[in-house]
């Protein structure tokens, strides 16, 4: 690489003084400016864009969700129902101690809210799991239906 000046010569200190970097002229520096702001604009609105379709597309698969957990929790009732007359009280019991989980808010969608849902549910139905089986514990095996017509 050469570089190329008629006022770089060898031992003429004093011409160095004349010598100046090049640089880009105002205009193109404008222009260069306006193009990014320009971009800087439109970069803005494709992102508040995309962020509205997120934002609906969060809250038509949060409906879904809580449509499912409903139709779940009916399906849950329905089948402890039709287990009642083999396992005694304990379905009815177990079924009044399942809460029905809140619906998310699309406001305020997030993991942990569908996370403490699910785990509210989860331990309703264990702690109804727990006292029938405590239940029978407490008769000798034998459940508190049974218990009551021997």
């Amino acid at each position: 690489m050469s570089f190329f000046h008629h006022n770089f010569k060898k031992d003429r200190p004093d011409l160095l003084q004349s010598i100046k970097r090049a640089t880009k002229s105002e205009q193109q520096t404008k222009e260069e400016n306006d193009s990014l702001r320009e971009e800087i604009a439109s970069l803005r609105s494709t992102m508040a864009a995309m962020q509205a379709e997120t934002n609906a597309k969060i809250a038509a698969l949060t409906e879904q969700f809580n449509q499912k957990i409903a139709a779940l929790q009916g399906e849950n009732r329905a089948l402890l129902m039709t287990m009642q007359p083999f396992i005694g009280g304990a379905a009815s019991a177990a079924s009044a101690a399942v809460p029905i989980a809140p619906p998310l808010a699309t406001a305020d969608v997030g993991s942990s809210n569908l996370m403490q849902s699910l785990g509210a549910v989860a331990t309703a139905a264990m702690t109804g799991m727990k006292r029938t089986s405590t239940e029978d514990d407490n008769n000798n095996g034998v459940p508190a239906s049974k218990k009551s017509r021997q």
